[in-house]
């Protein structure tokens, strides 16, 4: 439901990560993307799935921003959407 989720497609995993419809009563595969790896507390890897030049430039888009806890808590309520 991330309005610039398209920026995660050539991650390994992500096709399956997504609702089967519009909404969402075909659920995803599954919970997260395989194409990502936790290596430590400050290492990751990104598995894709075809090459993709400008990989290191949309690193930087807000799509691949941090999120906070307080969203990770509770993903759906209402004021995360302004």
């Amino acid at each position: 439901a991330q309005q610039s989720g398209y920026f995660f497609e050539p991650i390994e995993g992500y096709a399956d990560e997504q609702c089967g419809d519009e909404a969402c009563k075909t659920k995803p595969k599954v919970k997260t993307m395989s194409g990502l790896k936790v290596v430590d507390d400050h290492t990751f890897t990104i598995k894709t799935t075809e090459k993709v030049s400008n990989l290191k430039v949309r690193l930087g888009y807000t799509a691949f921003a941090p999120l906070p806890d307080a969203f990770l808590k509770d993903p759906t309520n209402k004021k995360w959407e302004k």
